[in-house]
């Protein structure tokens, strides 16, 4: 029996995330899919306040692609000063 070994889906994310033109503004989805994120952790964050920032017009979410890369920015972690 062969076993295919896929992608993880966080990786082809990630570098998609460069290759790939994305939207100025996104819907949770799309947000989700540009962070290699699940759309529910978007979601929970964004109840929490604790997630990157966001648009509501009326009942629609929006997240500003500047808005999600600064998050992620935030959050680099830097090893090298473990050591």
């Amino acid at each position: 029996m062969q076993v295919d070994i896929l992608p993880s889906p966080h990786i082809q994310n990630n570098q998609n995330r460069s290759s790939q033109q994305w939207p100025e503004w996104m819907d949770t989805k799309t947000a989700a899919r540009y962070m290699g994120l699940s759309r529910q952790w978007l979601e929970i964050s964004r109840h929490k306040k604790s997630g990157p920032r966001y648009s509501k017009l009326s009942s629609r979410v929006r997240y500003r692609k500047s808005d999600l890369d600064a998050y992620m920015e935030a959050r680099l972690v830097d090893n090298s000063q473990n050591q």
